[in-house]
């Protein structure tokens, strides 16, 4: 699946009344260059409020959204009346979240990689 980085991008619009700036953003799929919101925004939590941020989201259309917080993702997708936390990506179903974590709490960057891919690779 092909994907985009979008790094910090703010999502903004008057008419939703609110502007939100996520830590990293991604769209996926080809369509990708004719949507204005992200299809996945990622918040690394430092403090409490959390769940309160998936209402930005939601004025946004984001389709799923996770937070980093103490080594551990949550994850929560968009439906008809908000969102709800889920165990697995949609969006990435087959990614070990778990493995991921690990990896990103890792101090040598080139270990981390190294395992992370191993793991990829392995299935």
């Amino acid at each position: 699946m092909s994907f985009r980085p979008t790094g910090s991008a703010t999502l903004q619009g008057e008419a939703k009344g609110s502007s939100k700036e996520p830590d990293l953003s991604y769209y996926f799929g080809e369509d990708r260059r004719q949507r204005e919101t992200p299809d996945l925004a990622i918040e690394v939590v430092f403090t409490s409020g959390t769940i309160n941020k998936l209402e930005y989201y939601r004025r946004f259309n984001v389709a799923e959204v996770w937070f980093w917080e103490d080594g551990v993702f949550s994850i929560y997708q968009l439906n008809s009346e908000g969102y709800d936390r889920v165990s697995r990506s949609m969006l990435l179903p087959d990614l070990d979240l778990e493995l991921l974590g690990r990896c990103l709490q890792m101090s040598e960057e080139k270990e981390a990689l190294k395992l992370f891919r191993d793991a990829v690779r392995a299935g």
